[in-house]
């Protein structure tokens, strides 16, 4: 078991005119645009607003801007608070405030 332990994740996410698209390689005059299967990512945060901001200062475009929901279940009630903006690319990028489901 790991305790107290950090991790390093990288994703990348990149707009259809980067050298190296959702397909690997920088798509060529006349070849079709391949479309990626990534359509939601959804990260945790300290802070919903302050992710949604950054994203939309860096080029990302608005979609629900920070809301905090109760999501319910016959067991319990857990209320989660979160943002959401599309990338570029169109994803759609979450940002999750922590939260234990």
């Amino acid at each position: 078991m790991l305790k107290n332990k950090a991790f390093d994740c990288h994703i990348e996410i990149c707009d259809s005119n980067a050298d190296f698209p959702t397909q690997g390689r920088k798509r060529k005059q006349g070849d079709p645009y391949v479309e990626n299967s990534l359509l939601h990512i959804c990260f945790t945060v300290r802070d919903a607003k302050k992710a949604y901001d950054e994203a939309i200062e860096n080029g990302a475009k608005p979609l629900s801007p920070k809301e905090t929901l109760e999501l319910r279940d016959q067991i319990k009630t857990v209320t989660v608070s979160n943002s959401l903006v599309y990338s570029p690319n169109g994803e759609v990028i979450e940002f999750l405030e922590s939260v234990a489901f």
